[in-house]
């Protein structure tokens, strides 16, 4: 047990008042897998979990804003939240709730946790402020919003093997593993031209994308001398565009002659007279 503990000695000096802080969101993640794992489960005990959860949320919401000042990264925390909760309903289904639009009206709308303003916060947004701004995703369904799931998980598997005290080759080893599990979930989502030909999808693949880019340059700082870590090609483009792209330049290859054309006769028509 000494061992265990002593993993964690960076925690040992932080102070006992900030620490308890995050017991609230421990709480309620333990409470949800409380109300799921009981032998029998009916109706209320959903519901009481999904109360849970939202009690979670809003802990976890309240700890990022003391580390996230910065609006623009908390922007894209509420991208991997959305993510994160898509895939929860999608495998913790709810009666009602099948675009995340119902999950936010049943739930945050008019819940008035949301409506903290984060004190770190430069513009003092509240929580509903930022989830608003990924209105866009709200009327996506859970199940397709689920897909990123996945890439989300090794990407975050991947921070946590190189944020350990103490790295050895074999923590650099099985980071490199996570990462090759990272471009196949990116790559398998990158063709489905269901995915590349949604901007909102596309979105979330370049926040992964520049993400993964910052983790290799983290990766070559903590493990160096450690290169196996694979690269993400580039975000595809949806074939309509890129049928528009060799399109307009030809329109307009016939347009300009025929509009200076007429351009002249009415000049040269005009010049006569």
């Amino acid at each position: 047990y000494k061992d265990i503990i002593y993993r964690k000695h960076d925690l040992m000096n932080i102070g006992i008042k900030d620490m308890s802080k995050f017991y609230e969101a421990l709480k309620s993640l333990c409470d949800m897998y409380t109300e799921l794992d009981k032998d029998y489960q009916d109706y209320q005990d959903c519901a009481n979990c999904s109360q849970k959860s939202n009690e979670f949320v809003v802990s976890f919401e309240k700890l990022t804003s003391y580390d996230y000042g910065d609006y623009l990264k908390n922007d894209k925390l509420a991208e991997y939240a959305i993510l994160w909760l898509s895939y929860k309903l999608n495998k913790y289904p709810q009666k009602g709730i099948n675009i995340l639009n119902d999950f936010y009206t049943k739930h945050i709308e008019k819940n008035e946790y949301y409506n903290v303003k984060i004190t770190k916060s430069s513009d003092k947004k509240t929580y509903k402020d930022i989830i608003y701004r990924k209105h866009d995703l709200m009327n996506i369904g859970i199940k397709d919003m689920s897909k990123f799931y996945e890439a989300l998980k090794s990407l975050c598997d991947m921070y946590t093997e190189l944020d350990k005290d103490y790295q050895d080759y074999q923590d650099c080893a099985n980071c490199s593993q996570k990462s090759n599990e990272f471009v196949v979930s990116f790559e398998k989502l990158n063709e489905d031209p269901n995915i590349t030909g949604n901007s909102s999808y596309r979105k979330i693949l370049h926040t992964l994308s520049t993400d993964y880019d910052d983790f290799k340059n983290y990766f070559a700082e903590k493990c160096s001398g450690y290169s196996n870590i694979p690269a993400l090609s580039e975000i595809k483009t949806p074939l309509i565009l890129l049928i528009a792209r060799k399109l307009i330049p030809v329109l307009l290859a016939f347009a300009i002659p025929i509009f200076l054309g007429i351009a002249y006769k009415v000049n040269n028509k005009e010049f006569i007279n």
